[in-house]
């Protein structure tokens, strides 16, 4: 029921509503009411506003607020990264802390453009048949165990290694290199970053995806894939496995081999 007072939710948003142009020039304290302020009223006077400089309801403010879609937006690419892991690595392992597995939402889309493969597997055999014998960064024995094995729950390290790999065995169609398979890889690695993902996988798929681009001429992504690969290579600590193994915190000497070709 209508019981004639309005909430604050219920208000027209304020409006910036000058005085009245007599006002104005006699600078006189006007109480801006319309058609005729009560000052002109009083005096007699003709009042007139200046209608150019009223605000209109459809103008922003900067005290509006903020859209759903923005809002879904800024949370839609939130990050939970501990920042210990980059202030005292030391203190995170003693901790135990797990990084969380961001992008499980991604894994539906991927397996989509890759297809089935516990049936279709050919592009498997192209890579380590072509190009694993002068790239060799990926086990062929831990690529079969942990990341093709159908017991093991889908991650998006596994599946972004697996889509990569699939675009750099088979042949291009028609000459596209920017065909939907590698855009959907791209994007899935940029949003990744986004919501502070490290994963060993993940960093495989940044390196095949530079393999595809410097192959393809498709620059200067590839430029700034490289970079990438650095940074994140450095991050997930790789670098120990070369300089000071001791220190590096795989102990499977084939986990440890695999970081140090990467």
């Amino acid at each position: 029921m209508n019981t004639g007072t309005e909430s604050e939710s219920d208000r027209p948003a304020a409006r910036f509503r000058p005085s009245c142009l007599q006002c104005q020039r006699l600078k006189k304290k006007c109480d801006r009411k319309r058609p005729q302020c009560s000052l002109c009223t009083r005096q007699n006077r003709t009042c007139s506003y200046d209608e150019r400089s009223t605000y209109s309801d459809t103008v922003p403010s900067d005290s509006a607020p903020i859209s759903d879609s923005r809002i879904e937006f800024s949370t839609k690419f939130r990050n939970d990264f501990p920042s210990v892991y980059f202030l005292d690595s030391v203190l995170f392992q003693r901790s135990g802390t797990q990084i969380q597995d961001a992008g499980s939402d991604l894994v539906a889309t991927l397996s989509s453009l890759v297809g089935d493969i516990s049936t279709n597997r050919e592009f498997v055999s192209l890579y380590f048949e072509f190009i694993h014998p002068w790239l060799p960064f990926v086990s062929k024995m831990r690529f079969s165990e942990k990341v093709l094995n159908p017991l093991r729950a889908k991650q998006i390290g596994n599946m972004l290694l697996i889509s990569s790999m699939k675009l750099v065995a088979e042949n291009i169609v028609d000459g596209n290199t920017l065909y939907p398979l590698y855009n959907s890889v791209k994007l899935s690695l940029l949003r990744l970053e986004m919501a502070g993902n490290l994963d060993f996988r993940t960093l495989q798929a940044w390196i095949m995806i530079s393999l595809y681009e410097l192959g393809h001429g498709i620059y200067p992504a590839a430029y700034f894939t490289i970079g990438s690969c650095a940074r994140y290579a450095r991050a997930l600590g790789v670098h120990l496995s070369v300089e000071n193994p001791v220190q590096s915190p795989i102990h499977d000497e084939l986990d440890r081999e695999e970081r140090r070709r990467s």
